[in-house]
């Protein structure tokens, strides 16, 4: 669970401008990955860099954290209070 965390806080972190962190199921495995933008894993590797079943989605555009924190948020994928 820790690696987990640490690997998707780190995908969330990282991505660079707009975008979304996800946890996808990849034939039989879980995987962290990144999408820029509004792309998916479910659009695959050609169109998104990433492909998979998505399970959890976590929303890093500016607006999913602004009005709350201003630019603060994008430190970090923890929630409030954590």
């Amino acid at each position: 669970m820790e690696n987990f965390k640490a690997e998707f806080e780190k995908a969330a972190a990282t991505r660079f401008g707009s975008g979304w962190a996800w946890l996808v199921l990849k034939g039989d495995k879980l995987a962290v990955v990144s999408t820029a933008n509004q792309d998916s894993p479910l659009m695959g590797e050609a169109i998104s860099g990433a492909s998979g079943f998505p399970i959890i989605g976590l929303d890093v555009w500016e607006h999913a954290y602004y009005l709350n924190s201003r630019t603060a948020a994008r430190t970090t994928s923890k929630p409030s209070g954590t």
